[in-house]
């Protein structure tokens, strides 16, 4: 609260206060918040697509095949649902995502070559990333996902 303060009072400078305030009068007007709750109804509207898939990563923590919203929350609670929705609010708002991650698949690195403590023997490439093997169940939702 005391830094809010502070920040507050900083707006009293004349050179801060007169780029600053109109910024601020921006973020909070009519239009802004408008555009701000149809920006998080495209996110939910995403995020219910995104946890249609049946990805075991989303439901690692249900034994059962079934996979309803009473029986996530009744048994892992908050967390399944928060890590799926950090996903979608990554894809939408932060560009950062990766297509394999929403698949719940992780990137392999593959080592070749001699390992030693002191280095790599011979100048052989030890390791490499590379993208995972498409198994089942993950080839049903794989060009899905992608589209």
């Amino acid at each position: 609260a005391k830094w809010f303060e502070f920040l507050i009072s900083l707006l009293c400078i004349r050179p801060l206060g007169l780029n600053v305030l109109p910024a601020v009068n921006a973020m909070f007007s009519k239009e802004s918040i408008w555009f701000l709750i149809f920006f998080l109804a495209c996110v939910g509207a995403d995020f219910g697509d995104y946890y249609m898939f049946p990805i075991p990563e989303n439901y690692h923590h249900l034994n059962s095949t079934h996979h309803d919203w009473k029986t996530l929350f009744a048994k892992e609670g908050w967390g399944a649902f928060v890590f799926g929705l950090m996903k979608i609010f990554r894809l939408d708002l932060m560009g950062d995502f990766n297509l394999w991650e929403l698949e719940g698949l992780d990137e392999e690195i593959k080592a070749t070559g001699a390992w030693n403590l002191n280095g790599v023997r011979n100048n052989t490439n030890v390791a490499y990333l590379d993208e995972p093997q498409l198994r089942q169940p993950y080839t049903r939702w794989h060009y899905g996902i992608r589209i």
